[in-house]
């Protein structure tokens, strides 16, 4: 049984006088001169708590230099974390130019945060309410959780702003905050698919895609014109076609479907599976993706559908070009992966 409260994030960082103590003799000893003293204290923090770990690294940086750094620590962190069926790796991004990196502490610390959130989330629905997680106390701890590259966190974020789309009208200040959601939504979209791979390219393209649901529903009367110059020019992947009014239904389906063919690219990068095997706690499950992925006509089938549902023209120039597109993206990062270059002939005229 969980437990009925949670901390906000000031909370978590707060420390005891006893706690302050603590802190104040590691620091004592970081900066003595008896190694053996060092050794003990590092051994010791191997077994503390989490909660005390992380409040000791949100008050000083050189503590959490050591929690962070240290190889005997990262050891420790790595055993216990796998212990409770959480991601126990160093996560590095797929665009190895991005610093970005999780490690395995962030892991440690991210452990901390979800719990205060699931927390937050299951008294909630106890309660028979639907979870705010713009709540005052709520939303800091998401977000610190999002900067810390937490999987669950940013797919939470991402379903939060998604919710407030949902939920907009079609005012002007409506379509402003909507604006201002989808770039926030941009931002967790590459860091999640950056981050995990596979596993985070899949859930990018279906948090897009719902959102070109919205689009396309509140604003289906513009629909062709959004595709007008697309029509004429036979589609040119990345050139800017939408409405300046209505900036994002063609860049949020670029997303969309380059992120699915993406994810099924790197599928089977060691990398990947490293990752969805962590996240997935080794039962090596794609989201639901495995039938989708088994095959060229599945994969096209579900992408089509979700394109063909939306009324989009041209869907055999989209996909070919978001195909194309998502191999030149891979290349750039990992030019020795051998991926293919061309498809069937007739992989984009398969049957829904």
């Amino acid at each position: 049984m969980r437990s009925s409260s949670y901390s906000s994030l000031e909370d978590l960082a707060n420390l005891s006088s006893e706690d302050k103590e603590t802190l104040d003799k590691i620091l004592e000893i970081l900066h003595g001169q008896d190694d053996i003293e060092k050794a003990e204290m590092i051994e010791t923090l191997g077994d503390y708590p989490f909660k005390d770990l992380y409040a000791f690294s949100e008050n000083s940086p050189e503590v959490h230099s050591l929690l962070e750094k240290n190889e005997y620590l990262n050891t420790c962190w790595a055993k216990r974390l796998k212990k409770i069926n959480q991601p126990s790796c160093r996560i590095s991004p797929f665009d190895k130019n991005e610093e970005m990196e999780v490690s395995i502490f962030s892991q440690l610390k991210g452990v901390v945060l979800m719990k205060q959130l699931d927390t937050y989330i299951e008294n909630e629905k106890e309660k028979g309410k639907e979870p705010d997680l713009s709540h005052p106390d709520i939303f800091p701890i998401l977000n610190k959780a999002c900067d810390l590259g937490i999987f669950k966190a940013l797919v939470l974020r991402l379903g939060h702003y998604t919710k407030l789309i949902n939920k907009s009208g079609r005012n002007k200040e409506d379509s402003d905050a909507i604006t201002t959601y989808i770039e926030y939504q941009f931002h967790d979209v590459h860091k999640l698919s950056n981050l995990y791979w596979a596993l985070g390219c899949i859930d990018s393209s279906l948090v897009l895609f719902n959102n070109a649901k919205y689009y396309f529903k509140s604003f289906k009367d513009n629909i062709d014109s959004f595709f007008s110059t697309a029509m004429t020019s036979q589609f040119s992947w990345l050139t800017k076609y939408d409405d300046k009014h209505r900036p994002y239904p063609i860049a949020i389906l670029e997303l969309a479907v380059e992120n699915i063919y993406i994810a099924r690219l790197l599928s089977e990068f060691p990398e990947s599976k490293q990752i969805t095997d962590e996240i997935m706690h080794d039962k090596g499950l794609l989201a639901g993706f495995e039938k989708i992925f088994s095959n060229v006509d599945e994969l096209q089938k579900y992408v089509m559908k979700k394109l063909e549902d939306l009324d989009i023209k041209l869907v055999e120039s989209f996909c070919r070009n978001a195909y194309k597109h998502s191999i030149q993206t891979i290349h750039e990062h990992h030019p020795d992966y051998e991926l293919p270059e061309e498809l069937p002939q007739d992989w984009l005229r398969v049957k829904i």
